[in-house]
Protein backbone atom coordinates (compact mmCIF):
# COMPACT_ATOMS: atom_id res chain seq x y z
CA UNK A 1 0.00 0.00 0.00
CA UNK A 2 2.91 2.44 1.06
CA UNK A 3 4.84 1.95 -2.39
CA UNK A 4 1.58 2.37 -4.23
CA UNK A 5 0.66 5.48 -2.87
CA UNK A 6 4.16 6.76 -2.94
CA UNK A 7 4.05 6.05 -6.77
CA UNK A 8 0.32 7.83 -7.04
CA UNK A 9 1.94 10.98 -4.83
CA UNK A 10 4.78 11.06 -8.02
CA UNK A 11 2.04 10.99 -10.45
CA UNK A 12 -0.01 13.48 -8.60
CA UNK A 13 2.63 16.02 -8.08
CA UNK A 14 3.95 15.85 -11.96
CA UNK A 15 1.03 15.22 -13.83
CA UNK A 16 -2.36 14.52 -12.36
CA UNK A 17 -3.19 17.03 -9.47
CA UNK A 18 -6.78 15.02 -9.60
CA UNK A 19 -5.26 12.24 -7.51
CA UNK A 20 -3.53 14.32 -4.85
CA UNK A 21 -6.36 14.35 -2.14
CA UNK A 22 -7.28 10.86 -2.64
CA UNK A 23 -3.40 9.63 -2.12
CA UNK A 24 -2.90 12.14 0.36
CA UNK A 25 -5.59 10.46 2.57
CA UNK A 26 -5.15 7.12 1.95
CA UNK A 27 -1.61 7.80 2.78
CA UNK A 28 -2.24 8.91 6.33
CA UNK A 29 -4.04 5.41 6.98
CA UNK A 30 -0.97 3.08 5.88
CA UNK A 31 0.27 2.59 9.45
CA UNK A 32 -3.26 1.02 10.35
CA UNK A 33 -5.00 0.80 7.30
CA UNK A 34 -7.56 -1.94 6.97
CA UNK A 35 -9.43 -3.78 4.58
CA UNK A 36 -11.83 -0.97 3.67
CA UNK A 37 -8.62 1.49 3.34
CA UNK A 38 -6.78 -1.14 1.15
CA UNK A 39 -9.75 -1.74 -1.33
CA UNK A 40 -9.87 2.16 -1.43
CA UNK A 41 -6.46 2.36 -2.56
CA UNK A 42 -7.15 -0.41 -5.45
CA UNK A 43 -9.74 1.95 -6.48
CA UNK A 44 -7.39 5.11 -7.03
CA UNK A 45 -4.58 2.32 -8.65
CA UNK A 46 -7.49 1.10 -11.08
CA UNK A 47 -8.28 5.24 -11.79
CA UNK A 48 -4.66 5.66 -12.83
CA UNK A 49 -4.57 2.68 -15.06
CA UNK A 50 -7.71 3.64 -17.19
CA UNK A 51 -6.26 7.45 -17.61
CA UNK A 52 -2.92 6.11 -17.85
CA UNK A 53 -2.92 7.11 -21.98
CA UNK A 54 -4.22 10.10 -21.63
CA UNK A 55 -1.15 13.11 -22.50
CA UNK A 56 -0.59 16.60 -21.53
CA UNK A 57 0.41 18.98 -23.87
CA UNK A 58 2.34 22.05 -22.90
CA UNK A 59 2.38 24.59 -25.43
CA UNK A 60 5.02 27.77 -25.04
CA UNK A 61 3.25 30.69 -23.99
CA UNK A 62 4.94 34.12 -24.85
CA UNK A 63 6.56 36.29 -22.49
CA UNK A 64 4.04 39.06 -22.51
CA UNK A 65 0.95 36.81 -21.88
CA UNK A 66 2.42 34.40 -19.24
CA UNK A 67 0.45 34.22 -15.79
CA UNK A 68 0.86 32.93 -12.73
CA UNK A 69 -2.39 31.28 -10.62
CA UNK A 70 -3.12 29.54 -7.50
CA UNK A 71 -6.07 27.97 -6.50
CA UNK A 72 -6.59 26.29 -3.27
CA UNK A 73 -8.93 24.87 -1.38
CA UNK A 74 -9.49 22.96 2.06
CA UNK A 75 -11.67 20.69 4.40
CA UNK A 76 -12.30 20.69 7.89
CA UNK A 77 -11.74 17.54 10.00
CA UNK A 78 -12.05 15.99 7.01
CA UNK A 79 -9.19 13.27 7.54
CA UNK A 80 -8.37 10.73 9.71
CA UNK A 81 -8.56 12.13 13.52
CA UNK A 82 -10.47 14.77 12.43
CA UNK A 83 -7.51 16.66 10.87
CA UNK A 84 -7.91 18.88 8.31
CA UNK A 85 -7.55 18.77 4.62
CA UNK A 86 -5.74 21.21 2.70
CA UNK A 87 -4.10 21.74 -0.86
CA UNK A 88 -3.13 24.35 -4.01
CA UNK A 89 -2.41 24.03 -7.47
CA UNK A 90 -0.03 26.73 -8.67
CA UNK A 91 0.00 26.90 -12.58
CA UNK A 92 1.38 28.81 -15.53
CA UNK A 93 -1.23 30.26 -18.26
CA UNK A 94 -1.76 32.34 -20.80
CA UNK A 95 -4.11 35.37 -20.93
CA UNK A 96 -6.12 34.05 -23.30
CA UNK A 97 -8.10 31.96 -20.74
CA UNK A 98 -9.82 34.98 -19.39
CA UNK A 99 -13.20 35.75 -19.47
CA UNK A 100 -14.60 38.76 -18.30
CA UNK A 101 -11.41 39.51 -16.34
CA UNK A 102 -11.63 36.01 -14.30
CA UNK A 103 -9.19 33.49 -15.20
CA UNK A 104 -10.88 30.01 -16.45
CA UNK A 105 -9.99 26.65 -16.08
CA UNK A 106 -11.89 23.87 -17.91
CA UNK A 107 -11.25 21.13 -16.03
CA UNK A 108 -14.60 19.39 -14.84
CA UNK A 109 -17.89 21.23 -15.08
CA UNK A 110 -18.05 20.35 -11.11
CA UNK A 111 -14.76 22.31 -10.67
CA UNK A 112 -15.75 24.98 -12.81
CA UNK A 113 -19.03 25.52 -10.45
CA UNK A 114 -16.58 25.48 -7.68
CA UNK A 115 -14.03 27.86 -8.94
CA UNK A 116 -17.34 30.40 -9.86
CA UNK A 117 -18.66 30.35 -5.98
CA UNK A 118 -17.78 32.75 -3.56
CA UNK A 119 -15.89 29.95 -1.62
CA UNK A 120 -12.91 30.25 -4.50
CA UNK A 121 -9.80 30.62 -2.94
CA UNK A 122 -8.59 31.63 -6.78
CA UNK A 123 -6.36 34.60 -7.43
CA UNK A 124 -3.67 35.51 -9.84
CA UNK A 125 -0.89 37.59 -10.65
CA UNK A 126 -0.22 39.69 -14.01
Amino acid sequence: MRALLGEVNWIAMNSRPDLAASCSLLQQKTSNAKVEDLIECNRLASLVRDFAHGCVTIHPIPPSELEFAVWSDASWAHATDKKSQGGYLIMAASRELRIEGQLVLHISPSLEELSSGPASGFYSWC
